[in-house]
């Protein structure tokens, strides 16, 4: 019997200033590396990982991306070229990366480090949604978005669920205000918004996943 291949992306996107500066956000990928782990057990796992994020274990086939094209542009390749069965798209991608930088009047040519005596703008351009991207690199995958938010009130959590659902078979949400050192406090949805399963901890997150991935063993 074939293992299922799975694509695992996770951390966060770089988005250059200079060369030593850049627009980043918190995320770690430890729980893409706990699910990348764990499913590693069953399954045939590409880990696509940032540049300062958590690396899975050994025995994985690890690729790291820096930025937000970068990780288009390997996000595409991989889910054309190869046939996945799914893609837990975990990653935390900026939503704006950088257009231009001026110091003072001019526009920086990204070659060198700014000094800290200059004045600073940056014009941000946003970033496509590349989870809407992937059904049409691949129609039959199967896909695990992630939601986070933050101070959101009832409503806007279902639609921000929802936002997901209309690209993804699955939502994974959590809240800002409740994830800790101790806790991860999740709820996964399926494609009609209903609630599968919930739980308290990444090692939950990654036995949820895996338990849905198994029905396809």
């Amino acid at each position: 019997m074939s293992r299922l291949k799975i694509l695992i992306t996770g951390g966060a996107t770089i988005e250059p200033i200079d060369t030593v500066r850049f627009v980043t956000n918190f995320s770690s990928g430890k729980t893409a590396s706990f699910i990348a782990n764990r499913l590693n057990h069953f399954a045939e796992i590409t880990y696509l990982h940032g540049k300062y994020s958590q690396r899975g274990e050994e025995g994985l086939e690890q690729v790291e991306y820096k930025d937000f094209s970068d990780l288009y542009d390997k996000m595409e390749k991989l889910i054309s070229s190869q046939k996945f069965d799914y893609c837990i798209h975990a990653a935390a991608i900026s939503d704006f990366s950088v257009d231009k930088v001026y110091v003072g009047d001019a526009i920086h040519d990204g070659l060198r480090k700014i000094s800290s005596d200059d004045e600073l703008k940056i014009l941000f351009k946003q970033n496509p949604k590349i989870i809407k991207q992937i059904k049409i690199w691949d129609p039959n995958i199967k896909l695990f978005g992630f939601k986070l938010t933050s101070n959101f009130n009832e409503m806007e959590e279902e639609l921000a669920i929802r936002k997901v659902l209309s690209s993804a078979d699955y939502c994974l949400h959590n809240r800002l205000e409740e994830i800790s050192g101790t806790s991860h406090e999740f709820t996964l949805y399926n494609k009609k918004q209903k609630k599968v399963f919930s739980g308290h901890s990444k090692e939950s997150i990654a036995t949820s996943i895996g338990s849905i991935v198994k029905e396809n063993l």
